[in-house]
C-alpha cells in the first residue's frame, strides 16, 4: 500500500511539474485580427502572454500596458505598436525577431532587450535599449529607423554579424563598444547621430568600412580596425579616434559647430577629400601618410615615435603641416608639393628616398628643417 502511495505522488509530482513547465515556457500566439495586447480575444487560446511566456504575433497588436515577455516573433504579417491612448514599454527577457513590422503609434513605443535581435522587417518605434547582462547579438538585413538606438548593458559585449543600417537614429552606446563579427564588416548611417561608441573589428580581414551621409555625424567614437574605411562625409564632433589605418574614400572633416582633434594610430591614406567645415579639422597622425586626393584641413601633425613615410601623387593644401615626432624620421617617397602651407619640422629630418627628386612650395613657407637626399 506504502509502494501505491509512493508510486502515485511520485506520478502526481511529474503530472504537475509538466503541467508548470508547459505554463512557464507557454508560446502564446496572436491571431491574424490582432487587437490589445492584455486582451484574452487577442490571442489564440485566450490568454495574454506573461513575463515567462514566448509571444508570435501574426497581426496588428496594439501595446496597452507596460509589460514583459520571454521572446517574441513578429511575423512578415504582424504588426507590433503601442495602444494609441500612451507610450508603452515591452520589456524582453529574451530575443525579439522582427519580420513584420514595429513602429509606434501616435505616442512611443520602447523595446527594452535582454537577448539578440534579429531585424528583416521594418524596425521604427521611438526606443530600443539593449539591456542584457550577457553577450548580445545583433543580425539586420534591413535597416533601424526607430528614433533613438542605446546600449545600456552593464555587463556582457554587443556584437554585429551583419552590416548595420541606421536611417535618423541616435545611436547612443554610452562609452561601450559594438564589435563587428563578419569581417568585411560595413555600418551605414544616415541622418542624426552615434556617439559614446567604440566600432572593434572582430574577425578577419580586420575591416570596418563606415558610410555616413545626410548631416550624420560621430561623437566622441573609436574605431579599432587594421583597415577603417571612412566614405560618405565623416563628420566628427569632441573627438574621433582610429586605432589601425585609416582610408579616407569620402570627405573626412570637422562637425560644423567646432573645431576638433582626429587622432589616427596608424597610416592615413587619403583617396577623397580632408578638409574644415566651417572650423577647423585638426588631424593627427602616428603613422605613414599616402596623399592621393584633396587635403586642405587647417592643421595636420606628424606625430609618431618611429620614421613616418609621406608619398604624394597629388598636392598638399593644408593650411599647416608640424611635425611633432620627437623619435624618427620622415622619409619621403616621392615629389612633394604644398600649396600654401606652413610648414615647421621642429629641428627635426626630412630625408628624401632614392627617385624622389623635388620640393616644390607655392606660397608660405618651410622651417626648422634638416633636408637629406638618398643616392640613387
Amino acid at each position: 500500500m506504502k509502494t501505491l502511495f509512493t508510486s502515485l505522488f511520485k506520478l502526481n509530482l511529474i503530472i504537475w511539474i509538466l503541467l508548470l513547465s508547459n505554463t512557464i515556457f507557454a508560446q502564446i500566439e496572436s491571431s491574424g485580427f490582432g487587437g490589445l495586447w492584455s486582451d484574452g480575444a487577442t490571442w489564440i487560446g485566450g490568454n495574454p502572454p506573461g513575463p515567462a511566456d514566448d509571444v508570435i504575433i501574426n497581426g496588428p497588436v496594439n501595446l496597452n500596458i507596460n509589460t514583459s515577455c520571454n521572446n517574441i516573433t513578429i511575423n512578415g504579417s504582424g504588426l507590433f505598436q503601442n495602444y494609441s491612448s500612451a507610450s508603452r514599454t515591452l520589456t524582453i527577457s529574451g530575443n525579439i525577431t522582427n519580420y513584420g513590422t514595429i513602429q509606434n503609434n501616435v505616442y512611443n513605443l520602447t523595446l527594452e532587450i535582454h537577448g539578440d535581435i534579429i531585424n528583416e522587417g521594418t524596425w521604427q518605434n521611438y526606443g530600443t535599449s539593449l539591456i542584457g547582462i550577457s553577450n548580445q547579438n545583433i543580425t539586420s538585413t534591413t535597416s533601424f529607423d526607430g528614433t533613438n538606438f542605446t546600449s545600456l548593458k552593464a555587463t556582457g559585449y554587443t556584437y554585429a554579424n551583419s552590416s548595420l543600417r541606421f536611417n535618423n537614429s541616435i545611436v547612443d552606446f554610452n562609452d561601450d563598444s559594438l564589435y563587428m563579427n563578419v569581417g568585411n564588416d560595413s555600418i551605414f548611417i544616415q541622418g542624426s547621430y552615434t556617439q559614446d561608441i567604440s566600432i572593434i573589428a572582430n574577425s578577419a580581414p580586420w575591416q570596418v568600412y563606415c558610410h555616413l551621409s545626410g548631416g550624420a555625424y560621430f561623437n566622441d567614437v573609436v574605431i579599432e580596425s587594421d583597415d577603417a574605411v571612412l566614405d560618405g562625409t565623416v563628420e566628427y564632433l569632441t573627438f574621433f579616434h582610429v586605432i589601425g589605418n585609416a582610408r579616407v574614400e569620402g570627405i573626412l572633416q570637422t562637425g560644423a559647430s567646432n573645431s576638433n582633434t582626429a587622432n589616427i594610430f596608424g597610416n592615413m591614406i587619403n583617396n577623397g577629400t580632408i578638409s574644415d567645415n566651417v572650423y577647423n579639422t585638426y588631424l593627427y597622425i602616428t603613422g605613414d601618410i599616402t596623399q592621393n586626393g584633396v587635403w586642405n584641413n587647417y592643421h595636420t601633425y606628424l606625430d609618431g615615435d618611429t620614421d613616418q613615410n609621406l608619398l604624394f601623387t597629388h598636392s598638399f593644401e593644408g593650411e599647416y603641416l608640424t611635425n611633432s615626432n620627437i623619435d624618427g624620421k620622415v622619409i619621403s617617397n616621392s615629389s612633394l608639393t604644398f600649396y600654401s602651407t606652413i610648414i615647421d619640422f621642429n629641428y627635426d629630418t626630412l630625408r628624401f628616398a632614392a627617385g624622389a627628386d623635388s620640393l616644390k612650395f607655392y606660397g608660405q613657407y618651410f622651417q626648422e628643417c634638416v633636408i637629406i637626399k638618398d643616392g640613387a
